[in-house]
């Protein structure tokens, strides 16, 4: 994933960005780009965490089209 990217899914500016992770300004000037796994990782469960919402991450959702076929 590149950096533009990932910055976009996060909000669209470094500060959004760094706001919704939890970390500075700087560390995320600081990305490379494209970005090491462990970042990209970081930034998709947060976008999933954003999508399905708190309680399905924690499992308090019932979701039967979610499960595994």
């Amino acid at each position: 994933m590149n950096k533009a990217h990932a910055i976009n899914l996060l909000g669209g500016s470094v500060h959004a960005a760094a706001a919704t992770l939890n970390i500075t300004y700087q560390a995320v000037k600081k990305w490379p780009d494209p970005l090491p796994e462990r970042i990209e990782a970081r930034v998709l469960a947060e976008v999933a965490r954003q999508k399905l919402g708190d309680d399905f991450a924690k499992g308090g959702v019932d979701c039967d089209s979610c499960s595994a076929a």
